[in-house]
């Protein structure tokens, strides 16, 4: 799986805006509890992979965990790996490496993910890897490999969606 997670990398253009201020402690949430929210990071430097999606949202997508979401590295990526029975699921954060250096190693797609920029390439052995573009130098990649009978294109773009909103 790591290997697979390292073959790819997104990026896309700066986001635009300020930030309003919660006005009341009953409107604030994290950006990994509301999609869209103003409290987004500054920058991919200050996204931690696991904070992406939560274990409720990939157990909603793929069924129970075998274990907790594990937190690595992997290369110059900062990684989160998910494991639903039989499958993995990983989430890549990679601040060197933007769409352009997406290394095809399959069939790649180009798409659109919530207005962003975003390549998907189905890789040997049926992973499917969707980049998400941050900026030009940075992406966000979303992985998803293992026995389904589902698309695992649609599997990751399902998450890549799911983690869109809350990319600064």
């Amino acid at each position: 799986m790591a290997v697979a997670l390292s073959t790819v990398a997104a990026c896309g253009g700066p986001v635009t805006g300020e930030a309003q201020p919660a006005t009341d402690a009953t409107t604030t949430t994290s950006a990994a509890e509301s999609s869209g929210s103003t409290d987004a990071p500054a920058s991919l430097d200050d996204v931690e992979p696991c904070d992406l999606l939560t274990r409720e949202e990939a157990e909603q997508a793929f069924g129970p965990l075998r274990e907790a979401p594990e937190r690595d590295d992997l290369g110059t990526a900062r990684s989160c790996t998910y494991s639903p029975q039989r499958r993995s699921l990983g989430i890549d954060v990679r601040t060197d490496a933007g769409l352009a250096d997406v290394q095809p190693s399959g069939e790649v797609t180009d798409l659109m993910i919530g207005g962003r920029a975003a390549k998907q390439v189905i890789a040997a052995g049926g992973t499917c890897i969707v980049a998400i573009e941050v900026t030009r130098a940075s992406r966000v990649d979303v992985a998803f490999t293992g026995e389904t009978k589902d698309d695992p294109c649609a599997l990751a773009g399902q998450v890549a969606e799911l983690v869109e909103p809350r990319l600064p």
